[in-house]
């Protein structure tokens, strides 16, 4: 009944916010590049004026021409450098700006399940397996999301990370996927939930060990920042 009384949105809205982000994206990239656009039109129009005064043996303006090509096509090639070089400038930046985020989710759910085993008796250890599950989620999230990272690859608490994860999920994966009794849901042993506290007290001290890798990773992401920013053509 739910999805009966919803707007046909692929329908309508859709196609109008289609149509919005086509001029949008055009508008875009005209603002961005109309001087590289504008040299690149010059550059023909005195490229053919060039050619033009050769057949006519106008051989002044044959060499005016020519040089004024030419002189954008150089600053073209410059262009093109520097862009090429700021764009490794801003990937250099989102790149750390990445590694900060995800370490920050990954943080934020450790403290979460840090603070429930610390502050709650586990009464209930179905609610301990699932929030455990959580935070199995979030390790291979960053983990995922950070692969392709080589700094953070460097570290070997980061590559502790990976056998810990397969680890944690293997074990929880046994937990959750037990058969059911025939008069209790919940098979989960007081056993059990010792082994998860005991994954989660082994990450405390080793994410703490990692966040002082993040910072030595922040200190050399702002060294070659620095040097990036001094050198363009």
């Amino acid at each position: 009944m739910r999805l009966d009384i919803l707007p046909d949105y692929h329908s309508k809205y859709k196609n109008v916010a289609d149509n919005f982000e086509k001029v949008w994206k055009f508008n875009r990239f005209f603002s961005n590049n109309w001087i590289t656009i504008l040299s690149f039109i010059l550059m023909f129009v005195f490229l053919a004026l060039a050619v033009d005064s050769k057949n006519n043996n106008y051989d002044f303006d044959y060499d005016v021409y020519i040089s004024l090509s030419t002189g954008f096509l150089i600053s073209l090639i410059i262009s093109g450098i520097n862009a090429s070089h700021k764009r490794r400038l801003r990937n250099k930046k989102a790149e750390f700006n990445q590694i900060l985020y995800q370490f920050e989710l990954l943080k934020k759910s450790y403290n979460e399940i840090n603070e429930y085993m610390m502050k709650e008796d586990i009464k209930n250890n179905k609610d301990f397996v699932s929030e455990f599950c959580e935070f199995n989620n979030s390790l291979n999230d960053f983990l995922d999301n950070t692969s392709k990272i080589l700094s953070l690859q460097s570290s070997s608490i980061y590559q502790w990370f990976k056998d810990f994860e397969k680890e944690i999920f293997d074990y929880s994966s046994s937990i959750v996927q037990k058969d059911f009794d025939k008069t209790i849901m919940d098979q989960t042993t007081d056993e059990d939930i010792a082994v998860l506290q005991k994954y989660v007290i082994q990450f405390r001290y080793w994410v703490n060990h990692f966040e002082f890798d993040i910072m030595n990773l922040k200190h050399y992401y702002g060294k070659d920042i620095d040097k990036m920013k001094d050198k363009s053509l």
